[in-house]
Protein backbone atom coordinates (compact mmCIF):
# COMPACT_ATOMS: atom_id res chain seq x y z
CA UNK A 1 0.00 0.00 0.00
CA UNK A 2 3.00 2.58 -0.36
CA UNK A 3 5.28 2.28 2.58
CA UNK A 4 9.00 1.04 0.57
CA UNK A 5 12.01 2.64 2.41
CA UNK A 6 13.39 1.59 5.59
CA UNK A 7 12.63 5.17 7.01
CA UNK A 8 8.94 4.43 6.43
CA UNK A 9 8.92 1.41 8.63
CA UNK A 10 5.69 1.05 10.86
CA UNK A 11 5.86 1.75 14.08
CA UNK A 12 2.42 1.81 15.36
CA UNK A 13 -0.49 -0.41 14.14
CA UNK A 14 -4.44 0.16 15.74
CA UNK A 15 -7.59 0.22 14.16
CA UNK A 16 -10.45 2.97 14.43
CA UNK A 17 -13.93 2.20 15.74
CA UNK A 18 -15.47 2.28 12.28
CA UNK A 19 -12.38 -0.82 11.20
CA UNK A 20 -9.97 1.36 9.60
CA UNK A 21 -6.50 0.48 9.77
CA UNK A 22 -4.48 3.13 11.48
CA UNK A 23 -0.71 3.49 11.19
CA UNK A 24 2.52 5.71 12.39
CA UNK A 25 5.40 5.15 11.03
CA UNK A 26 9.07 5.57 12.96
CA UNK A 27 10.14 8.63 9.66
CA UNK A 28 8.69 10.43 7.09
CA UNK A 29 6.98 8.55 4.29
CA UNK A 30 5.00 8.99 1.22
CA UNK A 31 2.24 7.76 0.95
CA UNK A 32 -0.10 6.93 -2.65
CA UNK A 33 -3.17 8.76 -3.23
CA UNK A 34 -5.24 8.29 -7.21
CA UNK A 35 -3.87 11.77 -7.41
CA UNK A 36 -0.53 13.14 -5.94
CA UNK A 37 0.43 11.68 -2.39
CA UNK A 38 0.28 11.60 1.62
CA UNK A 39 3.58 12.79 3.00
CA UNK A 40 3.39 11.94 6.72
CA UNK A 41 6.34 12.52 9.45
CA UNK A 42 6.83 10.60 12.40
CA UNK A 43 4.38 10.43 14.57
CA UNK A 44 1.18 11.46 12.09
CA UNK A 45 -1.29 8.94 12.63
CA UNK A 46 -2.94 8.03 9.00
CA UNK A 47 -5.98 5.67 8.48
CA UNK A 48 -6.15 3.24 5.63
CA UNK A 49 -9.80 1.95 4.72
CA UNK A 50 -9.46 -1.03 3.15
CA UNK A 51 -11.91 -1.59 -0.04
CA UNK A 52 -9.81 -5.00 -0.30
CA UNK A 53 -7.23 -6.80 0.74
CA UNK A 54 -4.72 -9.91 -0.08
CA UNK A 55 -2.46 -10.15 -3.04
CA UNK A 56 -3.99 -7.24 -4.70
CA UNK A 57 -4.99 -4.72 -1.96
CA UNK A 58 -6.62 -1.36 -2.54
CA UNK A 59 -7.89 1.03 -0.16
CA UNK A 60 -8.04 5.23 0.13
CA UNK A 61 -5.35 6.75 2.55
CA UNK A 62 -6.39 9.90 5.03
CA UNK A 63 -5.38 11.71 7.85
CA UNK A 64 -6.21 11.79 11.74
CA UNK A 65 -3.51 13.49 14.06
CA UNK A 66 -0.62 15.76 12.95
CA UNK A 67 2.18 14.54 14.95
CA UNK A 68 4.07 17.69 15.17
CA UNK A 69 0.91 18.57 17.60
CA UNK A 70 2.58 16.27 20.61
CA UNK A 71 5.53 18.32 20.28
CA UNK A 72 7.49 15.37 21.05
CA UNK A 73 10.37 14.85 18.23
CA UNK A 74 11.95 12.46 19.98
CA UNK A 75 9.90 9.93 21.12
CA UNK A 76 8.04 7.61 18.98
CA UNK A 77 4.31 6.56 18.84
CA UNK A 78 5.00 2.73 19.78
CA UNK A 79 1.36 1.81 19.80
CA UNK A 80 -2.26 3.31 19.06
CA UNK A 81 -5.57 2.14 19.21
CA UNK A 82 -8.98 4.43 18.64
CA UNK A 83 -12.59 4.24 19.44
CA UNK A 84 -15.15 6.83 19.12
CA UNK A 85 -18.02 7.59 21.35
CA UNK A 86 -20.66 9.73 20.50
CA UNK A 87 -19.31 12.83 18.83
CA UNK A 88 -15.72 11.90 20.51
CA UNK A 89 -12.86 10.50 19.34
CA UNK A 90 -10.59 8.84 21.61
CA UNK A 91 -7.20 8.01 20.18
CA UNK A 92 -5.24 5.74 22.77
CA UNK A 93 -1.05 6.48 22.09
CA UNK A 94 1.83 4.82 23.86
CA UNK A 95 4.85 6.15 23.51
CA UNK A 96 8.43 4.88 23.79
CA UNK A 97 9.36 7.14 26.15
CA UNK A 98 7.95 9.64 29.02
CA UNK A 99 6.18 12.46 27.90
CA UNK A 100 4.36 16.10 28.53
CA UNK A 101 1.35 16.56 26.63
CA UNK A 102 -0.91 19.13 27.11
CA UNK A 103 0.54 20.06 30.40
CA UNK A 104 0.33 16.86 31.92
CA UNK A 105 3.48 14.35 32.26
CA UNK A 106 3.08 10.56 31.20
CA UNK A 107 5.57 8.07 31.93
CA UNK A 108 6.79 4.97 29.85
CA UNK A 109 3.58 2.26 29.45
CA UNK A 110 1.33 5.12 30.15
CA UNK A 111 -1.68 4.88 27.69
CA UNK A 112 -2.86 8.34 26.94
CA UNK A 113 -6.28 8.97 25.66
CA UNK A 114 -5.99 11.84 23.34
CA UNK A 115 -9.74 13.69 23.39
CA UNK A 116 -10.86 15.00 20.17
CA UNK A 117 -13.84 16.39 17.95
CA UNK A 118 -14.26 13.41 15.28
CA UNK A 119 -12.98 15.91 12.56
CA UNK A 120 -10.46 17.27 14.10
CA UNK A 121 -6.75 16.89 13.39
CA UNK A 122 -5.75 17.66 16.95
CA UNK A 123 -5.98 16.72 20.49
CA UNK A 124 -8.16 18.71 23.07
CA UNK A 125 -6.52 17.04 26.27
CA UNK A 126 -5.24 14.29 26.83
CA UNK A 127 -5.77 11.94 29.77
CA UNK A 128 -4.07 9.01 31.38
CA UNK A 129 -6.13 6.05 30.32
CA UNK A 130 -4.05 3.46 32.06
CA UNK A 131 -1.30 3.49 34.66
CA UNK A 132 2.07 1.94 33.06
CA UNK A 133 3.32 1.45 36.41
CA UNK A 134 1.10 -1.18 37.41
CA UNK A 135 3.16 -3.54 34.63
CA UNK A 136 6.22 -3.20 36.87
CA UNK A 137 9.57 -3.23 34.77
CA UNK A 138 8.17 -4.91 31.51
CA UNK A 139 7.08 -3.14 27.86
CA UNK A 140 4.19 -2.39 26.58
CA UNK A 141 4.20 -2.70 23.15
CA UNK A 142 0.14 -3.19 21.67
CA UNK A 143 -2.57 -1.70 22.36
CA UNK A 144 -6.18 -3.34 21.22
CA UNK A 145 -9.61 -1.68 23.01
CA UNK A 146 -12.66 -2.82 22.32
CA UNK A 147 -15.62 -1.23 20.48
CA UNK A 148 -17.61 1.07 22.81
CA UNK A 149 -21.04 0.04 23.50
CA UNK A 150 -24.11 2.94 22.75
CA UNK A 151 -27.24 3.10 24.04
Amino acid sequence: MGLTTAGESVDALGMSGYGDLLFSTKGNAQLPLKVGGLLIQNNDIVHLSLESSGADTQGRWGSVLDGATFGQPRANVVALDATDVGSDAHTLLLFDRAVTLGGVGFRVNDVIDCWRASDAGVCERYERAFDGALVGPYRIDALAVPPAEVQ
